[in-house]
């Protein structure tokens, strides 16, 4: 439930900072590192924002995403195939818009996932 709450905390972040470094990025497991430095939207090519996005699908929605990265949680920074057939399903299953690769469906993924981390 820890970890949950964690991953409420990280979104509620996103929303506010467009970049979030957080426990699973490289030397971050004890705390938040927060920058303004880029637009407010998921990219794909951000290891800091696959990391959560991975986390999330993985402990706040329990989907399985294989067993790579250092936990072998599926949790690994690289967006790719695994990663990507788990979030359509979540955006699907949970009415969400079809991409967060928008200011507007990646805060709607962020609100949902803070809500659904809260109320755990």
């Amino acid at each position: 439930a820890f970890q949950i709450f964690y991953l409420g905390i990280n979104a509620h972040l996103f929303l506010y900072f467009s970049q979030v470094l957080s426990y699973h990025y490289p030397n971050h497991k004890d705390h938040f590192h927060v920058d303004f430095n880029f637009s407010f939207k998921f990219r794909p090519e951000s290891n800091a924002q696959t990391f959560f996005l991975q986390a999330c699908l993985k402990y706040v929605y329990g989907r399985d995403l294989g067993n790579t990265g250092t936990e072998k949680d599926g949790v690994d920074g690289i967006f790719g195939g695994d990663t990507e057939a788990a979030l359509k399903k979540v955006l699907r299953d949970e009415g969400l818009p079809a991409t967060i690769t928008t200011e507007a469906g990646w805060k709607k993924f962020l609100v949902r996932t803070r809500e659904r981390a809260f109320t755990f």
